[in-house]
């Protein structure tokens, strides 16, 4: 899920209230480190494709910046621009910083569900 974190208090709250739940039931849940999937696009791939720089931040509502920029409905900006990512780009914006270790956010996801069907 998306962890809204950024946004306003209701969807914190939503977010911690499915948590529970999903833990409740002995399940794993996943919220995402950004605020949404759109904040992993890549700023340089969304300059290539429209020509003009669009500026976010990991917290911000990048869908709606993202989809002001490109003029299309914020609902569509990651159908238009994660299918162009490359895989180096995708695993550079999910990477973070943890207890001196660099860590790819996305690749531990995947590496997790694998575990679910192995």
């Amino acid at each position: 899920m998306d962890s809204d974190i950024g946004g306003t208090a209701e969807q914190m709250a939503a977010i911690a209230k499915r948590k529970g739940e999903v833990e409740a039931q002995g399940r794993s849940f996943y919220s995402t480190r950004k605020r949404e999937i759109e904040n992993y696009l890549c700023p340089d791939l969304i300059e290539a494709q429209l020509g003009i720089r669009v500026t976010f931040s990991d917290t911000c509502d990048a869908k709606k910046l993202i989809g002001s920029a490109a003029r299309i409905n914020p609902n569509d900006v990651i159908d238009r621009f994660w299918p162009l990512m490359t895989a180096d780009q995708i695993l550079q914006r999910s990477s973070y910083r943890e207890n001196d270790l660099d860590r790819s956010e996305l690749k531990e996801l995947v590496e997790g569900l694998q575990t679910l069907i192995a």
